[in-house]
């Protein structure tokens, strides 16, 4: 978020982006969506875009699936987040993005 901030300080100007009403990295946190499967850094990263703009997924059984231990999984590498956001990325989110 931080390079974002920065190119659009430096070059906003050269790109003639024309008016526009927030800065980058809020376009990334609230019209952007990120997608994680077994990122180890996950709970580092989700809280600068925002837990409400992150989707768990899974594609098993490919090769970059996590294979039979979701929880397990899940639980590692989500556990420092609140529950309400780890909730939110692993279900939530989807269900209101696709309106399930």
């Amino acid at each position: 978020m931080f390079r974002l901030e920065q190119m659009q300080d430096a070059m906003a100007h050269r790109l003639r982006l024309g008016r526009v009403t927030e800065r980058a990295p809020d376009y990334m946190r609230h019209r952007v969506w990120h997608g994680v499967i077994d990122d180890r850094h996950a709970s580092l990263t989700i809280p600068t875009v925002g837990a409400s703009q992150v989707l768990w997924g899974s594609d098993y059984p490919h090769v970059r699936s996590i294979t039979t231990d979701t929880p397990g999984v899940l639980a590692r590498h989500f556990r420092a987040l609140d529950p309400a956001d780890s909730q939110a990325i692993v279900a939530d989110n989807a269900a209101s993005l696709y309106a399930l």
